[in-house]
């Protein structure tokens, strides 16, 4: 299968169409346990992302997930994003960005 281009895409169509990022953070301390962080993004036309994410060994916030939006219009770069964190005893949060780019 080749991923970096031809005929035999993971997702199918043109290789700028989709872009799957995975991210893993694993912390080894010596006053606590274990722990480690999974992310994962999947890129579509290169404008629009979802994400989702996971922490292992961790008191709250284990869950996330979002959304963002990057568009350039006449070389001005317009970026949304939206992120939601589960928590068990604080309330969970809604979050909110939005940025320009010259």
């Amino acid at each position: 299968m080749d991923l970096m281009g031809g005929e035999d895409l993971f997702l199918g169509g043109e290789p700028d169409q989709h872009k799957i990022t995975l991210n893993v953070d694993a912390l080894h301390t010596n006053d606590y346990k274990e722990r480690l962080q999974l992310g994962l993004e999947y890129k579509i036309y290169g404008i629009f992302s979802l994400r989702g994410g996971y922490k292992i060994n961790y008191d709250e916030g284990n869950l996330s997930f979002g959304a963002g939006v990057d568009y350039s219009i006449d070389g001005i770069r317009l970026n949304f994003d939206y992120a939601y964190v589960s928590y068990d005893f604080l309330q969970s949060p809604h979050r909110f960005t939005v940025s320009l780019g010259f």
